[in-house]
């Protein structure tokens, strides 16, 4: 895989360590507030597939009457995507290399309209997050759903504290906002919406925190940002703007070494969550 990110739409890059920290992902974790609307025989497409994990899992709650096609506009995650629905053996989804501003209802292979049109973790890396949602809400079938999840880094928590982990979460919010994306976009969502002419009667917004508590799980969030400090779009980015030098790269990887080999502690996100029926 290239050391070398594309940051063109996604500020984390696509960095193996990046897509092996998203790979642990799946509808439990990521699409909780989804999880109950999902039936047999549906169709979706979600957008900013990544490796594959989320959509895989949609693909096995739909069924084999049902289908999902993943989109990604990185050609490494779409081959990744693709490699583990076929290690799997997964046969309803298809990954595609596509940019969302570009997409239209029925056009490059598409369907004329989805039950669910899901994105996680999309709009915080797009220039225009409104008309992403415009596109968006455009490739749902009347009587779908568009489901949309967005972190909100300003009220990311953790414990023990760790000078290291607030240059950390200062630093990536700094070079996001730099590059033209918007790190506290979970805050935004429902301004998002309205701009993009969703009335607020078809929307329900829900909030949830992810917590990573266990030794377990500690341990392997801690160690997935320290590949990612060493060696992902956060060490060249941070570079490229003058945010920390190749020492102060060094030194918020050790942080996330020591949070990860600490005894207790905890790391928390907030997101906000939009389903939106049509």
């Amino acid at each position: 895989m290239s050391d070398t990110p594309d940051t063109s739409h996604y500020a984390h890059g696509h960095h193996s360590s990046v897509l092996a920290s998203h790979a642990l992902r799946g509808i439990k974790d990521s699409a909780p507030h989804l999880a109950p609307l999902l039936r047999p025989s549906m169709n979706i497409l979600d957008l900013g597939s990544g490796p594959g994990s989320i959509t895989l899992e949609l693909a096995k709650a739909v069924g084999p009457d049902g289908h999902v096609t993943g989109l990604d506009f990185s050609a490494e995650a779409v081959r990744t995507a693709s490699a583990a629905a076929e290690e799997r053996g997964t046969s309803n989804v298809d990954f595609r290399i596509a940019d969302l501003y570009s997409l239209r209802p029925g056009g490059d292979g598409l369907q004329s309209g989805y039950d669910v049109v899901h994105a996680h973790q999309v709009l915080q890396h797009l220039p225009d997050p409104v008309q992403a949602i415009r596109v968006a809400a455009s490739l749902v079938s009347p009587g779908g759903i568009l489901s949309l999840r967005e972190v909100d880094y300003s009220a990311t928590t953790w414990s023990p504290p760790s000078i290291g982990l607030d240059t950390w979460l200062r630093v990536l919010r700094g070079y996001m906002s730099l590059e033209g994306h918007d790190a506290d976009a979970g805050g935004k969502m429902a301004t998002w919406l309205d701009e993009a002419g969703i009335p607020a009667s078809a929307v329900r917004l829900t909030q949830r925190e992810q917590t990573y508590t266990t030794p377990e799980a500690r341990k392997a969030w801690g160690e997935s940002w320290v590949q990612r400090a060493l060696h992902s779009a956060f060490r060249d980015l941070s570079i490229k703007h003058g945010l920390l030098d190749q020492a102060g790269v060094g030194a918020v990887a050790q942080a996330w070494q020591d949070f990860a080999d600490a005894p207790s502690g905890n790391f928390t996100f907030r997101h906000t969550e939009a389903l939106v029926r049509f």
